[in-house]
């Protein structure tokens, strides 16, 4: 137990990303799957809007139950009770126990329709998704490496911060990034067309000189 530290979890996106309800295939774009360790629901700060989240024992065996958000269930089951449906991410079919509100993690792009399951053990060095507000890198950073050495001495955690500040600064930063472009080039036709105008009033202008002595 890290002081400061509210839920830990894994967070993948699944590479199982085909999903399926009975015969029916939908297409990649409308679901995105999610796979989570315990506490991965509070780390993510996910809300429950119905059912339940998976337990700790069922997270642990890789139960075969799922989450589904709110946009998922409207349109695939808008009529009917959610919990309790049946839902296939690649060959398993799961049961689905709760739906969640619907994820943003993104102010630019929004999050299509999710499914969550629990994550599958994997062999292969990852990170994992931590809540700890109030905490800053470098104090998480600290205290996580401190209660790690004792197990794997020479442990140094690798903190990455994702405040709402960072969240906002990665999303616009390509708009402003782009925006003294895009001004320079505005000025730029502005002028190219203001000149263009000059030159089209003054030749009418010189072609009615005559006109104009008279």
């Amino acid at each position: 137990q890290v002081e400061g530290v509210r839920a830990a979890s894994a967070v993948f996106e699944s590479s199982r990303n085909r999903v399926a309800l009975g015969d029916q295939i939908l297409d990649r774009n409308a679901a995105a799957v999610l796979e989570l360790g315990a506490d991965g629901i509070a780390a993510l700060g996910l809300r429950l809007l119905a059912g339940r989240a998976p337990t700790p024992t069922e997270s642990a065996a890789v139960a075969l139950v799922a989450l589904v958000d709110d946009r998922f269930a409207r349109t695939h089951w808008p009529y009917q009770p959610v919990v309790g449906q049946p839902v296939s991410v690649g060959d398993t079919a799961h049961d689905v126990v709760g739906v969640i509100a619907n994820p943003r993690f993104s102010l630019l792009r929004e999050t299509p329709p999710v499914v969550v399951v629990p994550a599958a053990p994997r062999p292969e060095r990852k990170g994992m998704t931590i809540w700890a507000p109030g905490l800053s890198e470098r104090d998480l950073t600290e205290r996580l490496t401190s209660v790690m050495s004792s197990l794997a001495p020479g442990f140094r955690a690798n903190v990455s911060a994702r405040t709402f500040d960072r969240i906002f600064d990665d999303d616009t930063g390509n708009v402003r990034f782009q925006r003294p472009i895009v001004l320079a080039l505005g000025l730029f036709a502005f002028s190219v067309a203001g000149i263009g105008l000059y030159g089209v009033v003054r030749y009418l202008v010189e072609q009615r000189s005559r006109d104009f002595s008279v």
